[in-house]
């Protein structure tokens, strides 16, 4: 019987107070919709923009925070690498200036012929990569499934290349940010020349122009004198920032510049954009000479048959053979004389392009800047909508990726909730109709002592239980995990009073009939109490899935590890963009679940009432 009747629902007093319900119900939904909102707007961001709080990401309607996000991914969270190359010295990829219109259409049309033209290797890195604060950005997902498409399972891989990968996901790209440092060595493995195979094949827009003169700049000049300030005094130059310090593409004629120049030059710089000129052969092989005792150490060394030390060939840039490249390095270190020593980048490679094109030269430095601005603007524009869909998936797909590739975690919960719900299901009203259907003198104790189980709360029995299967030998087994929790006092004591509740004339019927106690209990017991067997098995659903501490202390073994444990490591590790995706994701299952329960229980609810 309703309490407000039909006639009453007619008065104002009454339609307010309707009102006022439903004003009150929407602001406790507003309450729980917001911060959920808020949840799914921080699963789409990065380092730019994690910090906002906004229900709807700002980058969806704001090309500025989109354009910050876009170069975040192109130089693959690496704020250094960006400082380098746009010459800027902001702190935080929010903080970076918004560049939106292209300056010089000519300029952008050179440095795209440019990058087409000199795509080498060694003179590039891979953009969109793997950042430092773990984002996975699209080029760290597509080399791995390039990976995964030439050899499929990992173990193949680790045949292949003698590595031990527990999954794709333990791979990364291969670049590194110093590769202008001397330290840096490019692997010559096959495995390092399959991602270079990869890194080639991508748009010339993914590919980054190491740029010498800003490691020059920020890497080397402004440790050691630490403001421009200091730099100019002892320089007795005007520079005003360490920016606009060119790495000469020969030796300054200022002492002090000179003396910068050459110490990067000879110790510092990667041998790989060094040149030497010709007439250095003769001191080169008079190095050799004094290096070695006779031409015979320097065949077997060189894999070479010189008769005499005026025979060898001499190298005016880098040697592809490690041992002769090794004495080419000392031999710049000690014997060279710095005229001879000339540096060619992708800076000096661009001036020939800007030649070739009748593109009027001035500041080589700051064009190449200017260049590579106005380009990325360019690319910016083109590619916007495809990027807008790239952020939002970006999270969610790292997370895909992981729990779906690293181990067998998305099947052992499906296994281990499956067996959970069944044995709740069976457990339970078996022995609540045991109860209900024969008056045992000691029901009521048996109901206390289920009661008193719940006063325990489960970390207290977590040790006791895991000794007592490990003397069982059950760990790392599915046992281990459904046998603790197959059967319990609250829901006994719950199905027990559902069960009395239940008209006993059917069960007089079913006598008569001759039905055998099992047939009354599956066929009316069980038939009729749908509700009440739906809120059980949505409750062991939400035990068995989001189960954690259990699961990792009684399966330590990483092949039987459920969802949540995989989930819990991904995010020891994460961004906290992809901690939120991780959590958006995990409250998937739970939902549906919820809802396909709600419908059951919402069925044996207002069906009866309604008849």
């Amino acid at each position: 019987m309703p309490i407000i009747t039909a006639v009453e629902a007619k008065s104002r007093w009454v339609k307010f107070v309707y009102l006022c319900i439903y004003i009150v119900l929407t602001i406790g939904a507003l309450t729980m919709i917001y911060p959920m909102m808020l949840m799914i707007s921080g699963s789409v961001k990065s380092e730019t923009d994690i910090t906002t709080m906004d229900p709807i990401p700002k980058f969806l309607f704001d090309d500025d925070i989109l354009y910050r996000k876009y170069m975040e991914n192109k130089y693959s969270g690496q704020i250094k690498l960006y400082q380098r190359t746009y010459k800027n010295d902001s702190k935080a990829w929010r903080q970076i200036p918004v560049f939106k219109e292209i300056g010089d259409e000519k300029l952008v049309e050179c440095y795209k012929i440019f990058r087409e033209k000199y795509a080498q290797n060694i003179w590039q890195f891979l953009g969109f990569g793997q950042s430092p604060s773990r984002l996975s950005f699209h080029n760290v997902r597509g080399f791995r499934k390039f990976l995964e498409r030439q050899f499929g399972p990992i173990e193949k891989l680790n045949e292949a290349f003698n590595t031990a990968y527990n999954s794709y996901q333990e791979i990364y790209p291969l670049d590194y940010a110093e590769m202008v440092s001397r330290r840096y060595r490019p692997a010559k493995t096959d495995f390092y020349k399959l991602y270079v195979e990869y890194k080639m094949s991508r748009p010339a827009n993914e590919r980054i122009f190491v740029d010498l003169d800003g490691y020059y700049q920020q890497m080397y000049l402004k440790p050691i004198y630490i403001n421009i300030n200091k730099y100019n005094k002892s320089h007795g130059t005007n520079f005003k920032s360490f920016s606009e310090i060119p790495l000469s593409a020969k030796a300054p004629t200022n002492e002090a510049m000179r003396k910068d120049w050459e110490r990067f030059v000879r110790q510092e710089l990667n041998l790989v954009y060094i040149k030497l000129d010709k007439n250095q052969a003769n001191k080169y092989r008079e190095f050799l000479k004094s290096h070695y005792k006779d031409i015979k150490s320097v065949n077997k060394l060189y894999n070479r048959k010189y008769k005499a030390f005026s025979q060898i060939s001499f190298p005016t840039s880098m040697p592809i053979n490690p041992v002769i490249a090794t004495d080419w390095d000392l031999f710049i270190r000690k014997k060279v004389d710095l005229d001879a020593i000339s540096i060619y980048g992708p800076r000096q490679a661009f001036e020939k392009v800007l030649k070739q094109e009748n593109y009027p030269t001035k500041n080589s430095l700051s064009e190449m800047t200017k260049a590579r601005i106005f380009t990325d603007i360019s690319d910016f524009n083109r590619l916007k909508k495809a990027f807008k869909w790239e952020c939002l998936k970006m999270n969610y797909l790292t997370v895909l990726d992981y729990i779906l590739l690293h181990g067998r975690g998305v099947v052992n919960t499906i296994i281990y909730c499956s067996l959970l719900i069944l044995a709740q299901l069976i457990v339970n009203p078996l022995a609540a109709y045991a109860m209900s259907r024969y008056k045992l003198p000691s029901t009521y104790k048996i109901l206390l002592f289920c009661m008193a189980t719940m006063a325990f709360p489960p970390a207290v029995t977590m040790i006791p239980a895991f000794l007592l299967l490990r003397k069982l030998n059950l760990l790392n087994t599915f046992a281990a995990l459904i046998l603790p929790a197959m059967a319990n006092g609250y829901w006994i004591f719950m199905l027990k009073g559902f069960f009395d509740s239940l008209p006993q004339e059917l069960y007089e019927a079913a006598d008569i009939d001759g039905a055998t106690e099992w047939k009354k209990f599956w066929i009316i017991t069980m038939s009729l109490s749908k509700p009440v067997l739906a809120v059980v098995a949505l409750q062991a659903f939400t035990i068995a899935y989001a189960n954690f501490m259990a699961a990792l202390i009684i399966i330590p073994d990483q092949k039987m590890w459920t969802l949540m444990i995989w989930l819990y490591q991904l995010q020891t590790f994460s961004h906290q963009g992809i901690v939120y995706a991780a959590l958006c994701l995990a409250a998937i299952p739970t939902f549906l679940v919820f809802l396909f329960a709600q419908g059951i229980i919402m069925r044996g609810i207002v069906v009866p009432v309604e008849k």
